[in-house]
């Protein structure tokens, strides 16, 4: 039997998640809260995206109910989680992308209001268990023309994955004027020599393994458009790695910053819903 699934927060890692696991057999999604606003605007913004296009699936709203191909889905615009109709709607799961609620405190609403879990779209402080499938400021100035460099929460989230490897690594973000798809820079000391065939050789038969599906291998020489809609998490750039003096690596991974962490995202709902 499915397991009931709730969005708290239709934003755009919330309505991609619902694109990207609506039809699987494990989730039945139950109740959409929101509170930007009403069903039919949600409907709108589901079926209309700027990055990813039309989806092909027919939606609309209609009171309090989102309809996605005829089936209605729950919809509330209730600020506070203990307020929403969870209980009600036979909620087991939400997926908590509101981005406001990220600490086990504030989190407990979810529980008092018998939801079984709660997955968040980011990292939780305080002893939650942050989890990665497979193993997310901004400057006062024109986003639109310039390059900003700003800070990234991807070390700190690293850390809390790994811990061997807290202190170890840092990192830095540039904002770039593009709509969607991301490049990594990671330049790493090894413990022995290496070379890049075999660097690049190790992320391939990872590619191909135990990763498929997550980490991708690139060998064409494309650009950021060409990772619109790919539903990886990582793909190496083939081309572009380098070794210096032998032990300092460096590779480079592109991205949709978007798709690809909502289908993680809802991969880890699966998950969660078969261990329920």
């Amino acid at each position: 039997m499915a397991v009931r699934i709730g969005i708290n927060g239709f934003g755009r890692i919330g309505r991609l998640a619902l694109r990207a696991a609506w039809g699987w057999p494990e989730l039945e999604f139950a109740h959409v809260n929101e509170i930007a606003g009403d069903a039919v605007a949600s409907a709108h913004l589901l079926y209309f995206d700027s990055v990813h296009g039309r989806w092909n699936r027919e939606t609309h709203g209609e009171g309090s109910q989102l309809f996605i191909e005829g089936t209605g889905i729950g919809y509330s615009s209730i600020k506070e989680p203990r307020g929403v109709p969870w209980a009600e709607a036979g909620v087991e799961i939400v997926l908590e992308a509101s981005g406001k609620f990220r600490t086990p405190e504030q989190l407990d609403a979810y529980f008092r209001a018998g939801v079984k879990k709660v997955l968040v779209a980011a990292p939780v402080k305080g002893g939650a268990l942050n989890v990665v499938m497979g193993v997310n400021e901004r400057r006062a100035r024109a986003s639109s023309l310039s390059l900003i460099p700003t800070t990234t929460g991807s070390a700190t989230a690293i850390g809390l994955i790994f811990p061997e490897l807290q202190g170890k690594l840092d990192g830095i973000a540039v904002r770039v004027p593009l709509l969607n798809a991301s490049l990594t820079d990671c330049v790493f000391e090894v413990a022995r020599p290496t070379s890049i065939n075999e660097v690049n050789g190790l992320l391939q038969a990872a590619a191909a393994g135990p990763l498929k599906d997550i980490l991708g291998f690139e060998t064409r020489p494309l650009v950021s458009v060409d990772f619109r809609d790919d539903p990886r998490s990582a793909i190496i750039d083939a081309p572009s790695t380098m070794v210096t003096n032998g032990t300092q690596v460096k590779i480079l991974a592109w991205y949709d910053n978007e798709w690809g962490y909502a289908n993680r995202y809802a991969e880890l709902a699966r998950k969660v819903a078969l261990s329920l």
